[in-house]
Protein backbone atom coordinates (compact mmCIF):
# COMPACT_ATOMS: atom_id res chain seq x y z
CA UNK A 1 0.00 0.00 0.00
CA UNK A 2 2.71 2.40 0.90
CA UNK A 3 4.54 1.91 -2.35
CA UNK A 4 1.39 2.33 -4.41
CA UNK A 5 0.62 5.61 -2.66
CA UNK A 6 4.12 6.79 -3.38
CA UNK A 7 3.70 6.11 -7.12
CA UNK A 8 0.45 8.05 -7.23
CA UNK A 9 2.08 11.05 -5.60
CA UNK A 10 4.87 11.02 -8.17
CA UNK A 11 2.36 10.89 -11.02
CA UNK A 12 0.33 13.74 -9.61
CA UNK A 13 2.91 16.50 -9.41
CA UNK A 14 0.41 18.94 -7.83
CA UNK A 15 -2.09 18.29 -5.08
CA UNK A 16 -5.65 17.82 -6.28
CA UNK A 17 -6.58 21.22 -4.82
CA UNK A 18 -4.38 23.95 -3.44
CA UNK A 19 -3.56 27.69 -3.28
CA UNK A 20 -0.95 30.19 -2.19
CA UNK A 21 -0.77 34.02 -2.08
CA UNK A 22 -0.89 34.42 -5.84
CA UNK A 23 -2.36 31.27 -7.36
CA UNK A 24 -5.08 28.73 -6.92
CA UNK A 25 -5.05 25.46 -8.79
CA UNK A 26 -6.99 22.27 -9.23
CA UNK A 27 -6.13 18.87 -10.63
CA UNK A 28 -8.67 16.99 -12.72
CA UNK A 29 -8.80 13.44 -14.06
CA UNK A 30 -8.97 12.93 -17.79
CA UNK A 31 -10.01 9.36 -18.67
CA UNK A 32 -9.27 9.68 -22.38
CA UNK A 33 -5.62 10.62 -22.05
CA UNK A 34 -5.30 8.69 -18.77
CA UNK A 35 -3.51 11.54 -17.10
CA UNK A 36 -4.18 14.43 -14.80
CA UNK A 37 -4.28 18.08 -15.89
CA UNK A 38 -4.01 21.19 -13.79
CA UNK A 39 -5.95 24.49 -14.05
CA UNK A 40 -4.20 27.45 -12.45
CA UNK A 41 -5.94 30.82 -11.85
CA UNK A 42 -4.37 34.09 -10.78
CA UNK A 43 -5.92 35.25 -7.51
CA UNK A 44 -8.08 38.40 -7.75
CA UNK A 45 -6.60 41.08 -5.51
CA UNK A 46 -9.01 43.80 -6.64
CA UNK A 47 -10.72 43.97 -3.25
CA UNK A 48 -7.44 44.62 -1.54
CA UNK A 49 -6.49 47.27 -4.12
CA UNK A 50 -9.89 48.93 -3.79
CA UNK A 51 -9.48 49.14 -0.03
CA UNK A 52 -6.05 50.75 -0.43
CA UNK A 53 -7.44 53.26 -2.96
CA UNK A 54 -10.34 54.17 -0.68
CA UNK A 55 -7.94 54.73 2.18
CA UNK A 56 -5.78 57.03 0.05
CA UNK A 57 -8.84 59.03 -1.14
CA UNK A 58 -10.12 59.39 2.42
CA UNK A 59 -6.74 60.68 3.56
CA UNK A 60 -6.64 63.26 0.70
CA UNK A 61 -10.19 64.42 1.48
CA UNK A 62 -9.34 64.92 5.15
CA UNK A 63 -6.18 66.83 4.24
CA UNK A 64 -8.17 69.18 1.96
CA UNK A 65 -10.73 69.83 4.68
CA UNK A 66 -7.99 70.73 7.13
CA UNK A 67 -5.92 72.77 4.71
CA UNK A 68 -7.37 76.16 3.61
CA UNK A 69 -5.00 76.39 0.65
CA UNK A 70 -6.69 73.37 -0.91
CA UNK A 71 -10.14 74.97 -0.78
CA UNK A 72 -9.22 76.76 -4.00
CA UNK A 73 -9.45 73.42 -5.74
CA UNK A 74 -13.18 73.24 -5.00
CA UNK A 75 -13.63 76.87 -6.06
CA UNK A 76 -11.87 76.20 -9.35
CA UNK A 77 -14.02 73.13 -9.93
CA UNK A 78 -17.16 75.21 -9.39
CA UNK A 79 -15.84 77.93 -11.69
CA UNK A 80 -15.15 75.42 -14.46
CA UNK A 81 -18.58 73.88 -13.96
CA UNK A 82 -20.29 77.28 -14.23
CA UNK A 83 -18.19 78.17 -17.26
CA UNK A 84 -19.25 74.99 -19.02
CA UNK A 85 -22.89 75.78 -18.25
CA UNK A 86 -22.52 79.26 -19.74
CA UNK A 87 -20.83 77.89 -22.85
CA UNK A 88 -23.64 75.39 -23.30
CA UNK A 89 -26.15 78.21 -22.97
CA UNK A 90 -24.41 80.25 -25.69
CA UNK A 91 -24.35 77.31 -28.08
CA UNK A 92 -28.05 76.71 -27.59
CA UNK A 93 -28.99 80.30 -28.50
CA UNK A 94 -31.00 80.77 -31.72
CA UNK A 95 -29.00 81.90 -34.78
CA UNK A 96 -29.50 85.51 -35.84
CA UNK A 97 -32.05 86.23 -38.55
CA UNK A 98 -31.19 87.87 -41.87
CA UNK A 99 -32.76 91.08 -40.60
CA UNK A 100 -30.39 91.10 -37.62
CA UNK A 101 -27.36 90.21 -39.76
CA UNK A 102 -27.79 92.42 -42.83
CA UNK A 103 -30.39 95.12 -42.21
CA UNK A 104 -29.97 98.60 -40.76
CA UNK A 105 -32.35 101.43 -39.94
CA UNK A 106 -32.79 104.01 -42.66
CA UNK A 107 -31.61 107.32 -41.23
CA UNK A 108 -34.35 109.17 -43.12
CA UNK A 109 -37.40 106.93 -42.78
CA UNK A 110 -36.45 104.83 -39.74
CA UNK A 111 -37.52 101.64 -41.51
CA UNK A 112 -35.30 98.56 -41.68
CA UNK A 113 -33.53 98.32 -45.03
CA UNK A 114 -30.93 96.24 -46.84
CA UNK A 115 -28.38 98.66 -48.31
CA UNK A 116 -25.15 98.18 -50.25
CA UNK A 117 -23.19 97.24 -47.13
CA UNK A 118 -25.79 94.59 -46.28
CA UNK A 119 -25.59 93.21 -49.80
CA UNK A 120 -21.81 93.02 -49.53
CA UNK A 121 -22.20 90.93 -46.36
CA UNK A 122 -24.63 88.62 -48.17
CA UNK A 123 -22.25 88.33 -51.10
CA UNK A 124 -19.44 87.43 -48.71
CA UNK A 125 -21.58 84.75 -47.02
CA UNK A 126 -22.67 83.33 -50.39
CA UNK A 127 -19.13 83.73 -51.81
CA UNK A 128 -20.28 85.67 -54.88
CA UNK A 129 -19.57 89.19 -56.16
CA UNK A 130 -22.64 91.41 -55.83
CA UNK A 131 -21.47 93.65 -58.69
CA UNK A 132 -20.99 90.97 -61.34
CA UNK A 133 -23.10 87.96 -60.32
CA UNK A 134 -26.46 88.07 -62.05
CA UNK A 135 -28.30 86.57 -59.08
CA UNK A 136 -28.51 89.95 -57.37
CA UNK A 137 -30.44 91.85 -60.06
CA UNK A 138 -32.72 88.81 -60.32
CA UNK A 139 -33.22 88.83 -56.55
CA UNK A 140 -34.16 92.52 -56.74
CA UNK A 141 -36.73 91.54 -59.35
CA UNK A 142 -38.16 88.77 -57.14
CA UNK A 143 -38.29 91.17 -54.22
CA UNK A 144 -40.10 93.72 -56.43
CA UNK A 145 -37.66 96.28 -55.13
CA UNK A 146 -38.39 99.83 -56.25
CA UNK A 147 -34.97 101.25 -55.50
CA UNK A 148 -31.55 100.08 -56.70
CA UNK A 149 -29.89 101.35 -53.51
CA UNK A 150 -32.00 99.51 -50.95
CA UNK A 151 -34.48 96.70 -50.32
CA UNK A 152 -37.13 97.09 -47.64
CA UNK A 153 -37.99 94.38 -45.12
CA UNK A 154 -41.28 93.49 -46.82
CA UNK A 155 -39.60 93.40 -50.26
CA UNK A 156 -36.87 91.13 -48.92
CA UNK A 157 -39.48 88.70 -47.62
CA UNK A 158 -40.91 88.49 -51.17
CA UNK A 159 -37.55 87.23 -52.42
CA UNK A 160 -37.11 84.66 -49.65
CA UNK A 161 -40.70 83.43 -50.05
CA UNK A 162 -40.10 82.79 -53.75
CA UNK A 163 -37.37 80.27 -52.85
CA UNK A 164 -39.30 78.94 -49.81
CA UNK A 165 -36.48 79.73 -47.37
CA UNK A 166 -36.27 81.86 -44.22
CA UNK A 167 -32.61 82.84 -44.73
CA UNK A 168 -30.70 83.76 -47.84
CA UNK A 169 -27.82 81.53 -46.70
CA UNK A 170 -30.08 78.51 -47.28
CA UNK A 171 -30.14 79.10 -51.05
CA UNK A 172 -28.75 76.27 -53.17
CA UNK A 173 -26.46 76.64 -56.17
CA UNK A 174 -29.50 75.97 -58.34
CA UNK A 175 -31.27 78.92 -56.69
CA UNK A 176 -28.29 81.18 -57.35
CA UNK A 177 -28.34 80.21 -61.04
CA UNK A 178 -32.09 80.61 -61.43
CA UNK A 179 -31.58 83.99 -63.11
CA UNK A 180 -30.55 82.13 -66.27
CA UNK A 181 -33.48 81.96 -68.64
CA UNK A 182 -34.07 82.01 -72.37
CA UNK A 183 -35.52 85.08 -74.03
CA UNK A 184 -38.61 83.11 -75.02
CA UNK A 185 -39.36 82.44 -71.34
CA UNK A 186 -42.76 83.91 -70.46
CA UNK A 187 -41.37 86.16 -67.73
CA UNK A 188 -38.07 87.15 -69.34
CA UNK A 189 -39.36 90.29 -71.03
CA UNK A 190 -40.99 91.47 -67.80
CA UNK A 191 -37.72 90.88 -65.94
CA UNK A 192 -35.71 92.52 -68.71
CA UNK A 193 -37.82 95.69 -68.72
CA UNK A 194 -37.73 95.76 -64.90
CA UNK A 195 -33.93 95.91 -65.08
CA UNK A 196 -34.11 98.95 -67.35
CA UNK A 197 -36.45 100.75 -64.96
CA UNK A 198 -34.25 99.78 -61.98
CA UNK A 199 -31.05 101.10 -63.60
CA UNK A 200 -32.33 104.02 -65.66
CA UNK A 201 -30.76 107.44 -65.14
CA UNK A 202 -31.80 110.41 -67.26
CA UNK A 203 -33.84 108.11 -69.51
CA UNK A 204 -30.96 105.79 -70.40
CA UNK A 205 -29.10 102.87 -68.85
CA UNK A 206 -25.33 103.24 -68.83
CA UNK A 207 -22.94 101.39 -71.09
CA UNK A 208 -21.67 99.38 -68.09
CA UNK A 209 -25.19 98.08 -67.42
CA UNK A 210 -25.69 97.18 -71.09
CA UNK A 211 -22.36 95.36 -71.23
CA UNK A 212 -23.00 93.37 -68.04
CA UNK A 213 -26.53 92.24 -68.91
CA UNK A 214 -26.07 91.67 -72.64
CA UNK A 215 -22.98 89.51 -72.15
CA UNK A 216 -24.82 87.38 -69.61
CA UNK A 217 -28.22 87.20 -71.31
CA UNK A 218 -27.23 87.01 -74.97
CA UNK A 219 -23.76 85.45 -75.05
CA UNK A 220 -24.89 82.66 -77.40
CA UNK A 221 -25.54 85.20 -80.19
CA UNK A 222 -22.28 85.99 -81.94
CA UNK A 223 -23.10 89.51 -83.10
CA UNK A 224 -23.91 90.75 -79.56
CA UNK A 225 -20.26 91.11 -78.53
CA UNK A 226 -19.63 93.13 -81.66
CA UNK A 227 -22.60 95.33 -80.85
CA UNK A 228 -21.08 95.98 -77.41
CA UNK A 229 -17.72 96.82 -79.06
CA UNK A 230 -19.55 99.15 -81.41
CA UNK A 231 -21.15 101.00 -78.47
CA UNK A 232 -17.83 101.16 -76.68
CA UNK A 233 -15.48 102.21 -79.46
CA UNK A 234 -17.63 103.86 -82.14
CA UNK A 235 -20.27 105.42 -79.92
CA UNK A 236 -17.94 106.32 -77.03
CA UNK A 237 -19.54 103.97 -74.49
CA UNK A 238 -23.03 105.25 -75.04
CA UNK A 239 -25.95 103.70 -73.17
CA UNK A 240 -29.40 102.74 -74.44
CA UNK A 241 -32.78 104.38 -74.12
CA UNK A 242 -35.89 102.36 -73.35
CA UNK A 243 -36.90 101.84 -76.99
CA UNK A 244 -33.43 100.60 -77.95
CA UNK A 245 -33.22 98.40 -74.84
CA UNK A 246 -36.64 96.81 -75.35
CA UNK A 247 -36.33 96.39 -79.12
CA UNK A 248 -33.02 94.58 -78.80
CA UNK A 249 -34.93 91.44 -77.79
CA UNK A 250 -36.93 91.66 -81.03
CA UNK A 251 -33.67 92.10 -82.94
CA UNK A 252 -32.28 88.88 -81.49
CA UNK A 253 -35.48 86.94 -82.16
CA UNK A 254 -35.44 88.19 -85.76
CA UNK A 255 -31.81 87.74 -86.79
CA UNK A 256 -30.76 85.05 -84.27
CA UNK A 257 -27.26 84.02 -85.37
CA UNK A 258 -27.74 85.19 -88.97
CA UNK A 259 -26.75 88.84 -88.63
CA UNK A 260 -26.59 90.76 -90.92
CA UNK A 261 -28.33 88.44 -93.42
CA UNK A 262 -31.65 88.54 -91.60
CA UNK A 263 -31.47 92.28 -90.94
CA UNK A 264 -33.06 94.90 -93.16
CA UNK A 265 -32.70 98.66 -92.70
CA UNK A 266 -36.07 99.04 -94.38
CA UNK A 267 -37.70 97.59 -91.26
CA UNK A 268 -38.59 99.90 -88.41
CA UNK A 269 -35.47 99.41 -86.33
CA UNK A 270 -33.97 102.17 -84.15
CA UNK A 271 -31.38 104.26 -86.04
CA UNK A 272 -28.69 102.96 -83.70
CA UNK A 273 -29.23 99.43 -85.04
CA UNK A 274 -28.94 100.66 -88.63
CA UNK A 275 -25.66 102.34 -87.78
CA UNK A 276 -24.42 99.08 -86.28
CA UNK A 277 -25.50 97.24 -89.43
CA UNK A 278 -23.36 99.52 -91.65
CA UNK A 279 -20.45 99.31 -89.21
CA UNK A 280 -20.62 95.51 -89.11
CA UNK A 281 -20.80 95.13 -92.90
CA UNK A 282 -17.84 97.43 -93.47
CA UNK A 283 -15.77 95.70 -90.77
CA UNK A 284 -16.38 92.25 -92.26
CA UNK A 285 -16.22 93.29 -95.94
CA UNK A 286 -19.88 92.48 -96.55
CA UNK A 287 -21.44 94.21 -99.57
CA UNK A 288 -24.60 96.09 -98.74
CA UNK A 289 -27.43 95.44 -101.20
CA UNK A 290 -27.97 98.46 -103.43
CA UNK A 291 -31.66 98.68 -102.74
CA UNK A 292 -30.85 99.01 -99.04
CA UNK A 293 -28.03 101.50 -99.40
CA UNK A 294 -28.71 105.16 -98.79
CA UNK A 295 -25.46 107.10 -99.02
CA UNK A 296 -26.80 110.09 -97.09
CA UNK A 297 -27.46 107.89 -94.04
CA UNK A 298 -24.45 105.63 -94.52
CA UNK A 299 -21.93 106.94 -91.95
CA UNK A 300 -19.34 104.24 -92.45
Amino acid sequence: MGSKSSKNNEKSKFPTHGSDEKYKYSTYKNNKIKDDFVVIDYLDNSKEKKEKTNNINNNITNDIKNDNSKKDININKNTISNKNKNETKIISEKPKTDFELYFIKDSETGEEILDEDGLLKIGNDLKIDIYTHMFFPYFFYLCKAKNLEKITKSEYKNGLNYFHVDSIKKLTQSNLNSWKMKIDNSKFKDYYIYLFNLNVMKKIVSFEVVELYFKNFFSEYKFVNEFIDFLKNEKKECGLNKDQWTTFIDLIKTVKNNFPQNYSIEDAWPNLFDEFYYYYCKKHGIEIPKNNEDEEEYPY
